[in-house]
């Protein structure tokens, strides 16, 4: 079996057991970009993930957000925080209250030279505002 380059593969790992086949996860609502760097909340109802036109550093990509509702996942959405043309690296904590992410943000209104660390907190399946970790 052949995937795009775009699919994204979720492998499910159980403890002490033999990893499974890869499956595509999702594939219906994928587009022709590029997808990547999926995480997903303990409830296992909301991921998260990163699209973009290319992986080169300089194209411009933001944290997408799909949520599962009586088992249908709705169409991915940007993610009300990812305002920013290189918010990159999305991991949702195991308690599931904080999504880390990097971007290249402004920090006290001075652009950086690499991408940064920052956070918003996860209540009741809302984003909170970016905080940037110091």
């Amino acid at each position: 079996m052949k995937f795009k380059s775009y699919t994204l593969l979720f492998t499910i790992l159980y403890f002490n057991a033999y990893p499974q086949q890869p499956q595509s996860f999702l594939e219906q609502l994928l587009s022709d970009k590029v997808e990547y760097s999926l995480t997903i909340t303990p409830d296992k109802n909301t991921i998260y993930f990163v699209k973009t036109d290319s992986f080169y550093v300089s194209k411009p990509k933001a944290i997408y957000k799909s949520v599962k509702s009586n088992g249908v996942w709705s169409q991915p959405m940007k993610a009300s925080f990812s305002t920013h043309d290189s918010d990159s690296s999305p991991f949702v904590t195991p308690d599931g209250k904080r999504l880390f992410f990097t971007s290249r943000r402004s920090v006290n209104g001075k652009q950086p030279v690499g991408s940064n660390i920052w956070y918003v907190d996860l209540v009741n399946g809302k984003e909170g505002e970016p905080t940037f970790l110091k």
